[in-house]
């Protein structure tokens, strides 16, 4: 059995057919997949089907080989992936029988049997039967059990993963794949060929055909500007690409025919990138690969000095942007509130309580309450500090907005609302949904239209939209609720109201948020507020990273720093604010700080 698993070989040629697509529930063969317009064109052989789309297919593959003696030894096992002939089914109405047509399946078990000239073994297969996307891991097998022969199992293949040196053939050999998943054909190197043959037949008019070329795959130039040349295998056009510095670079090669023999034709290589590339060369990197792009770097770098006294860097101005003055400003305001009465008692519920498991449940649910005591009730360990009884009374207060914050929030939002847009942060989720259902139900402002969600849950196309849709200046949207960890890297200029409504350990995080609006494009000075409540944990936190950061400041910069304390400020600059704190009746704003070296006016 050793010797013959050694002489099985896993790699095989194309044969003429090199794909197949899904067709009406049963794999077709595919000659070729023609891309053109930044379209893909598959046609089936017998021309039944055709299928157009304008992007990457998902049901497509390299065709499956058909099994053979061999593959019963050495490679069919039970739990192995296979294309089988499925049997004639009754058509509904006439009683006529289907063609059989090939299908997924998985091998539940085999029976075998002495292999004389030929396979008899018996194989016990499980159709698939979930119509999900090919290389879904979400595949559900049938309960039906089918029994088929080596003649009607085909091996699934897929594209040797292998880099080859060939400059005539972009790919030389398929292998055996014994699992559906890793049978689609649109992953890795090939996916990022399509991808280029895409952009470029949309961009310059350029048609590709994906075929079969003496059992080996390539990539034909068509024709161009709708003009179609019909080329032979003796003398055509294919597109190949290599690699240097890591950058693919595309190359033309001619086929030219230089021997005749009684083997066949031997072909000539000849390489050159043509004048029909020469614009399409800067395809395959961005032209800023040499640039550096504008971004906020937190300082100005060429002030970043090493002293001589110190082992490390240190700023000798501000942290805020290299571009600060051609900015309109900066005005960040810490201001301290004072909770509600159930607010109140559900914080000093959890001051008292004596909790020796892990302190990071303590410190949410304290975060959470600062926001809203709602929030308290839903935390998945609430039941560790509260009785049932004692988070049932919480409910009748959801729609609350006596809390400090919420009533913050809320005001500015209506304040504002016809001229500026708002940035909300959350290091947490929960109070994001909270807000959405509270906007509804106060304002009657939807997500999608007047209030947008950013949150790390989204994917990146998601992600972007909602940017694009927040930044767009006829959009509909005002309020833009934001989940820290999506603070990175993102410009959201549209905004000129930052509101953070709880505090991080580590204020860089706090300081990325910040600069997701002030940053270069923004066209309105930005005012930054940071709420917490007075005698609770988060002031607590807040004052330990305000001192480590004078510290830092006094040791690494050997300058003078004020204590944060002396920040606050009897006249407000912020007329918005002003006109809160006017008629704040509840007196729920105990005390407003002015971040002098944060603020930049």
């Amino acid at each position: 059995m050793g010797r013959r698993r050694d002489l099985y070989q896993s790699k095989h040629p194309f044969n003429e057919y090199p794909f197949e697509a899904l067709c009406a529930g049963s794999w077709q063969p595919v000659e070729s997949i023609r891309i053109s317009h930044g379209r893909m064109i598959i046609c089936t052989v017998d021309d039944r089907y055709a299928i157009e789309e304008s992007g990457p297919f998902t049901n497509v593959r390299i065709k499956s080989r058909q099994a053979t003696l061999s593959d019963c030894t050495c490679f069919l096992r039970p739990g192995v992936d296979i294309c089988v002939l499925s049997p004639s089914e009754k058509s509904n109405g006439f009683g006529e029988l289907q063609e059989p047509g090939w299908v997924d399946a998985r091998i539940s078990s085999i029976e075998r049997k002495p292999h004389e000239s030929r396979c008899c073994c018996q194989f016990y297969v499980k159709l698939y039967t979930s119509k999900c996307p090919l290389g879904s891991e979400k595949g559900v097998l049938s309960k039906e059990i089918t029994l088929v022969g080596i003649d009607d199992i085909c091996i699934l293949q897929r594209l040797d993963s292998k880099d080859f040196k060939s400059q005539l053939y972009r790919w030389t050999y398929a292998e055996d794949c014994s699992l559906l998943q890793r049978s689609k054909l649109l992953l890795g190197r090939f996916l990022a060929d399509i991808s280029w043959l895409l952009s470029t037949s949309a961009l310059y008019q350029i048609i590709f055909n994906v075929r079969s070329l003496h059992n080996k795959i390539v990539y034909e130039i068509f024709g161009r500007d709708g003009r179609v040349s019909f080329n032979t295998d003796n003398n055509l056009r294919t597109l190949n690409f290599k690699v240097e510095n890591e950058v693919m670079i595309p190359i033309v090669v001619q086929h030219v025919p230089t021997k005749t023999s009684e083997a066949g034709i031997a072909f000539g290589e000849h390489e050159s990138v043509l004048e029909l590339f020469s614009d399409v060369m800067d395809l395959r990197r961005s032209k800023r690969r040499n640039i550096q792009p504008e971004r906020f770097l937190g300082c100005d770098a060429s002030q970043l000095n090493i002293s001589s006294h110190t082992t490390g860097l240190y700023k000798v101005d501000k942290w805020n942007s290299i571009e600060e003055d051609t900015l309109p400003g900066l005005q960040s305001y810490t201001l301290m509130m004072n909770p509600a009465d159930m607010q109140q008692q559900v914080l000093s519920k959890l001051y008292k309580s004596r909790y020796h498991g892990d302190p990071r449940e303590l410190q949410l649910l304290i975060t959470l309450g600062s926001i809203h005591p709602w929030l308290v009730k839903n935390a998945c360990c609430a039941s560790k500090f509260f009785s049932r009884d004692e988070l049932m009374p919480l409910e009748k207060h959801k729609f609350d907005i006596k809390e400090p914050k919420v009533k913050f929030v809320l005001s500015l939002a209506y304040l504002v609302f016809q001229k500026e847009k708002v940035l909300i942060f959350c290091h947490n989720i929960a109070p994001i949904h909270l807000f959405l259902e509270i906007f509804e139900n106060i304002f009657g402002w939807r997500k999608g239209k007047e209030v947008m969600v950013l949150t790390e849950g989204l994917d990146l196309f998601k992600q972007e939209r909602v940017i694009n849709q927040f930044q767009e200046p006829g959009h509909t949207s005002r309020i833009l609720l934001a989940s820290m960890d999506c603070a990175q890297g993102i410009s959201l200029t549209a905004a000129s109201r930052v509101i953070l409504l709880d505090s991080v350990w580590n204020p860089s995080k706090t300081r990325q948020a910040i600069t997701r609006a002030f940053r270069p494009g923004q066209q309105k000075v930005v005012y930054v507020y940071q709420l917490l409540l007075v005698n609770t944990p988060e002031e607590e936190m807040y004052w330990r990273i305000a001192w480590k950061e004078c510290v830092s400041s006094i040791i690494f910069r050997k300058a003078f720093v004020e204590d944060p304390s002396c920040w606050q400020r009897n006249k407000l600059e912020d007329e918005i604010l002003r006109e809160m704190v006017e008629e704040d009746k509840s007196k729920s704003i105990h005390a407003i700080m002015k971040n002098e070296k944060a603020s930049t006016n």
